[in-house]
């Protein structure tokens, strides 16, 4: 498994904090009570949940995916919490597939563990059920995604992360160091295009991507401020999203600011910072591109829009 030091203060920071296993948490594919809020809006608007149905556990299955990938599922590849082997009856898999920063925005998954900023190759949900049993992954399985993502340039120091939420909002964590069969690898055969391949053991699955470390030197701390009334973690998102690279960061503020900070940001990059605010069934939007410079702060204009005009706003970035 791949080390890195520059984690070690962002894990402490989320080992210590408590965190719950996988992003079941997000509401993937579930329907909010509340109209009109933006757990509404990421509900719709966020990268589609596709279903995929296996009417026989005892042989592999192949898909393809909406965005042309390929998920590779063995033979008896799920099981019942209990440990036992599922029914005969059909088993129901839940693929989505975050490739660019504006599915990250729509769908509100940034590529963060911690502190530490990730450049993804592509970000992936899957879950396995059976009637309304959510189903563990067999041990002796290894699944398999071969995707491509031409927004994602170059190959080296990939690793592995599965999606948690914690109390600040949803991060990534490296696979555990007993994971010995889970990991990405890629193809680079000349004037051909480049394929990643993931291998999959980990029990929960959920959200699973596959990210470099941002270690650009120097960096700061970037500030977002929000005008406006009652900012709040339900209300209102914030997002720094960069111009050469896959990723996107979503900001938090402290209980009763409007400030939103990002630390641990390369300066000399283009980033545009987003806010998105829902405030009583009214949408508000703004957005600021800028060159990041040493303690560098975001001060977008929020204009009253409605729901299509953010949509067709976020797809420009």
């Amino acid at each position: 498994m791949m080390q890195l030091v520059s984690w070690r203060f962002a894990l402490a920071a989320i080992l210590l904090t408590a965190c719950q296993k996988d992003s079941d948490l997000l509401q993937v594919g579930a329907k909010p009570a509340e109209q009109h809020t933006l757990a509404t809006f990421v509900a719709v608007h966020g990268a589609p949940t596709q279903l995929f149905t296996l009417t026989t556990t005892a042989d592999s299955s192949q898909f393809k995916t909406v965005q042309g990938n390929r998920l590779v599922l063995p033979a008896n590849a799920f099981l019942l919490p209990n440990g036992l082997q599922p029914s005969p009856t059909p088993i129901s898999v839940e693929f989505r597939e975050v490739s660019s920063k504006v599915d990250m925005v729509l769908s509100a998954v940034p590529t963060t563990v911690g502190e530490q900023l990730l450049e993804s190759s592509g970000a992936f949900y899957l879950k396995a059920k059976q009637g309304t049993t959510v189903l563990r992954l067999n041990p002796a399985a290894r699944v398999k995604l071969q995707f491509q993502n031409p927004r994602f340039v170059g190959a080296s120091n990939l690793a592995l992360f599965f999606g948690t939420t914690t109390k600040t909002g949803f991060t990534w964590l490296p696979k555990s160091s007993a994971d010995l069969v889970s990991a990405v690898t890629q193809d680079s055969l000349p004037g051909q295009p480049r394929f990643y391949r993931l291998r999959l053991n980990n029990d929960s699955l959920g959200w699973i991507t596959s990210a470099r470390p941002i270690t650009r030197t120097p960096q700061t701390t970037v500030r977002v401020a929000v005008n406006g009334e009652d900012v709040q973690a339900t209300n209102t998102m914030v997002f720094l999203v960069f111009k050469s690279l896959n990723t996107v960061v979503r900001a938090y503020a402290q209980d009763g600011s409007n400030t939103f900070t990002i630390p641990n940001v390369p300066q000399g990059l283009q980033a545009t910072a987003v806010v998105l605010r829902n405030v009583n069934g009214r949408y508000f939007f703004g957005q600021q591109p800028a060159q990041i410079t040493a303690n560098h702060t975001f001060i977008p204009n929020l204009a009253t829009v409605n729901e299509n005009d953010v949509v067709d706003a976020v797809k420009t970035l």
